[in-house]
Order: C-alpha cells, then sequence, then structure tokens
C-alpha cells in the first residue's frame, strides 16, 4: 500500500508556525497567524450523463441547455454542503466492573447528499435542465426508464452508467494554486428540479435562489488528489501551481506533478482582477489596431 499522508496536498505547519500560548503569546510572529482559511474551492465536471450527450448530438436546443447548466455549475459555483466528518465508534474494553473505551470501527460517508446553491437564470436554465434528466431516466406517471426515447430506438442501454455525472470537488489556499483537499463525487446525479420557483404573488417582484442537490458517492485519497493537482495547473495561469509549490508549503511531487502540465483550459483562473480583459475593451483594441495580444476572459 502506497504513502498517502499529505503527498499532495499542503503540508501541516511547522514548529516555528505555532501559536506559542503557554506563556505570553509573540504576536510579531506572524508566520504562527497562516490559518486554514475556508471560502475557495471550485467544481469540475469529469463526466457528464451519456444519454443527455447523446441526445445533444442532435438536438441544438439540449445542447444549449447541457452546456448552460455545466457552466453555470463550474463558473457560478459559490460553495457546497454535505462533506462530513470521519469518525470512530467505541470499542469497549472491560473487566465487567471497569470498562474503557478505545477506536472501534471508523467510518466515514459514502452516500451522500451534496447541495450547491445557484441564483436561477431567465429561461429557468437549471428547472428546466434537471427535470429534462429527471423525466428521461425515469417517466414520473408511469416509472419507467427511456432515455427520451434512446433505449427504443436501440441507440443506448439500460444503465446506471449512462445517468450519472463525476465531479471533482477542490478546496484551495487563499492563492488558490495551493491544494488543501479533494473529493470525488462518484456517480452524481441530481435529484430534485425546482419547479416551485414558479409559485408567485403578485408584486412580490425578486430572484430566486436555487439549492441543487446531487445523490453522490463522496471519494477521498491520494490518487484524487494527484489528479486534482494536475486540474488546478491546468486550469490556473502557465506554470502557477508549478511556482507557487515551492513556497506555499507543498511537497517536491506537487511543483513536479503540475509542472508535467503543457496545455492549459481556454478560459484559465486569473485571481488578479486588474488582469482581466473585458469584452468592450478587446473591441476597442481590434477597431484601432492593437496588437492580438488580449484574449477575452469569461
Amino acid at each position: 500500500m502506497g504513502q498517502y499522508f499529505n503527498d499532495y496536498t499542503k503540508k501541516p505547519v511547522t514548529a516555528a508556525q505555532y501559536s506559542m500560548m503557554r506563556g505570553v503569546t509573540d504576536f510579531t510572529n506572524a508566520e504562527q497567524l497562516n490559518m486554514f482559511e475556508s471560502g475557495h474551492g471550485m467544481i469540475i465536471i469529469i463526466d457528464r450523463p451519456k444519454f443527455i450527450e447523446k441526445i445533444a448530438e442532435k438536438d441544438k436546443d439540449v445542447a444549449n441547455l447541457l452546456e448552460n447548466f455545466c457552466n453555470i455549475l463550474e463558473y457560478e459555483f459559490r460553495g457546497l454542503d454535505g462533506i462530513d466528518d470521519i469518525n470512530a465508534e467505541d470499542l469497549i474494553y472491560t473487566d465487567g466492573i471497569s470498562e474503557l473505551a478505545g477506536v472501534g470501527k471508523v467510518t466515514e460517508q459514502s452516500n451522500s447528499d451534496i447541495t450547491m446553491r445557484f441564483t436561477e437564470k431567465s429561461g429557468s436554465t437549471i428547472t428546466k435542465f434537471i427535470k429534462y434528466y429527471l423525466d428521461g431516466v425515469r417517466d414520473s406517471r408511469t416509472q419507467i426508464k427511456h432515455y427520451h426515447g434512446l433505449i427504443a430506438d436501440g441507440t443506448l442501454a439500460l444503465g446506471f452508467e449512462n445517468e450519472v455525472f463525476n465531479l471533482l470537488y477542490l478546496v484551495t489556499d487563499p492563492s488558490g494554486l495551493g491544494l488543501e483537499a479533494a473529493y470525488l463525487l462518484a456517480n452524481a446525479w441530481p435529484n430534485s428540479a425546482k419547479t416551485n420557483i414558479y409559485n408567485m404573488e403578485k408584486g412580490s417582484i425578486e430572484t430566486k435562489e436555487i439549492d441543487v442537490t446531487f445523490k453522490c458517492f463522496v471519494l477521498r485519497n491520494q490518487e484524487i488528489d494527484k489528479r486534482a493537482v494536475k486540474m488546478l495547473a491546468y486550469i490556473n495561469q502557465d506554470n502557477a501551481v508549478a511556482n507557487a509549490a515551492s513556497k506555499n508549503g507543498s511537497s517536491e511531487e506537487v511543483a513536479a506533478l503540475a509542472g508535467q502540465i503543457n496545455e492549459y483550459d481556454d478560459h484559465q483562473i486569473h485571481w488578479q482582477s486588474q488582469q482581466y480583459k473585458y469584452k468592450g475593451l478587446t473591441k476597442i483594441s481590434k477597431a484601432y489596431g492593437e496588437s492580438e495580444t488580449i484574449t477575452e476572459q469569461i
């Protein structure tokens, strides 16, 4: 069995980074104030439901619905809830009178509900996609699976593997370049189309927040961390993750792994807002003949 401990996530603090509170705290030691900071994470879609993709190959409207839903999941991701603790049950040692508890069964989550929150778009992109998905997996009146006709016409066989997403959840440090944790949300599927957004009261004008809940199997291990580092390097600016790894407490393996990436996402993450080249400015550059060095960021 390979070594798991902290190969690809950031290393724990050194002795110099402890908050020395036994006596008078040395507040001149700024290094001890580098705390874990929540609020930095992202979702990456690895696989999409095959039956929806097959329909999208022939139906432009379904292709647009699928693409827009996936873009909302990735680019408008604001966080999620549903990652549970790892727990141990007591194993009791007793002489019949006194007893002592040791570590017994250790458990972590398996089948889980992972919830993300989004603001619904005009055209009800999120609601309509999940409704179309659920209607295709199983007819709500007859309970028969049909994949919107793909089973009947022989395009796809009936199978759970044709119905699921696979999602990668990354938690990073405040720079967005160091990996704190990664989880594979395997065989994920949305379980509720929020058609209650269409309830209304005349004169009450408001946007609609939607909770998107995926049923999935939550996994964490070294191989997932390894792929997460590669994905982090891919979506960030050229060599940014590899360059930062040598300074941010990551291992040599992280720098080497990130350095293997030499092709990058068309829409790389830029963590400095001043680097964004807005669409209007790009049009001005083209109109007045500037060299095409500016790329649009979405």
